[in-house]
């Protein structure tokens, strides 16, 4: 089971109680708070089975859950522990472990130093090249915005796509796509030209 489809009919301190085709769910998840009762939704589910029996963890987002199955693979980490970090803005939590930051990591409750150090030597590599090609995106799209603010067409813009090396510097990723767009442009009218 990767989501169900249904709805929250009630909130307790860490679990919501989810009605998905007539059936009631008692779902962990890390913050309550970000899920709305008596609104139809999707949330992520993952099933957890031990020799006491079955309990569900919810998440809003697919990365979320693949965060927690990620942390659950680390010897000393149970489900407990993987909420509580999840809880600690999971997100900045996947930054601080692309950074190597134990230190910040360690100060989450029922982390602790040696844990922190196990989670970063399992996850830094992965956690670095997808907050990067996140971050690649979110920099050519605001280079795209910005050509089209400029009146480049679509056309124009799509020239750039493959084109344009990503770096931190927006500015000068402009500069490049306008030149990119003058050379392909020029280079039409050669042809043109020459027939």
């Amino acid at each position: 089971m990767i989501y169900k489809l249904g709805k929250i009919i009630a909130k307790t301190k860490t679990n919501l109680i989810f009605e998905s085709n007539y059936t009631g769910f008692a779902i962990n998840v890390a913050n309550v708070d970000k899920y709305e009762i008596d609104k139809f939704q999707k949330i992520f589910i993952y099933e957890y089975e031990n020799d006491y029996g079955k309990s569900y963890y919810g998440f809003k987002e697919f990365k979320e859950r693949i965060f927690f199955e990620d942390l659950l693979s680390i010897q000393g980490i149970g489900p407990k522990t993987a909420m509580s970090i999840l809880a600690s803005n999971w997100k900045e939590v996947m930054k601080l472990i692309a950074e190597g930051n134990f230190d910040q990591i360690a100060k989450i409750p029922y982390v602790g130093l040696r844990t922190a150090r196990q989670i970063i030597f399992d996850f830094q590599k992965k956690y670095n090249l997808m907050l990067s090609k996140e971050n690649q995106s979110k920099n050519k799209l605001e280079v795209f915005q910005t050509l089209k603010s400029l009146g480049f067409n679509k056309n124009q813009i799509d020239l750039v796509a493959n084109k344009l090396e990503d770096t931190n510097d927006i500015e000068k990723m402009v500069e490049k796509a306008i030149e990119i767009i003058s050379h392909e442009q020029s280079n039409r009218e050669n042809i043109v030209e020459t027939r």
